[in-house]
């Protein structure tokens, strides 16, 4: 017997290709800081705020700068554990970055007034930026390829395994 037998399809679509069950308010409680960060430093505060404002497409992009994908891991939002750390040497101008395989968003500290208004200018900025594998139109359609491949990589690894 195959072990996709095993599996609805739609069981199997969530593992292959991840799923749309985006629940951000896990994805804020399972966060963790490093260094001069923690949950009530001023900038982790106002990038909340700003977070929180940001559309479902823009939480959407987000989810894409730090992770590399669009969707959600088949074990849910719980299993994305976003570290934020100061970006160093970064002044007002700098953009936020993100190692997307160490789920880390480097966020310098904001310090221009307002400082919501610029969090927000960088962030978005950062999120649109067009550089790397965003740089053509079809760059949604090859991402979502590359987490696909990646999916299957994965599940199939895990079976090989068990």
């Amino acid at each position: 017997m195959d072990v996709v037998d095993f599996f609805q399809p739609e069981e199997l679509q969530a593992v292959m290709v991840g799923q749309e069950n985006y629940d951000w308010e896990i994805f804020k409680k399972n966060t963790v800081y490093e260094g001069e960060y923690h949950a009530e430093h001023p900038n982790i505060v106002t990038f909340w705020e700003v977070f929180d404002k940001l559309t479902v497409e823009e939480k959407k992009k987000f989810l894409v700068f730090l992770t590399g994908c669009e969707r959600v891991p088949f074990a849910g939002m719980k299993s994305i554990q976003m570290t934020v750390a100061v970006l160093p040497d970064a002044t007002d101008l700098h953009l936020p970055e993100a190692l997307t395989c160490h789920l880390l968003l480097l966020l310098p500290i904001y310090q221009r007034y307002p400082v919501e208004r610029t969090m927000q200018t960088r962030l978005l900025q950062a999120l649109n930026h067009n550089r790397g594998f965003w740089k053509i139109n079809t760059a949604g359609l090859k991402l979502e390829r590359l987490c696909v491949f990646l999916s299957m990589f994965v599940f199939i690894l895990y079976y090989i395994i068990i």
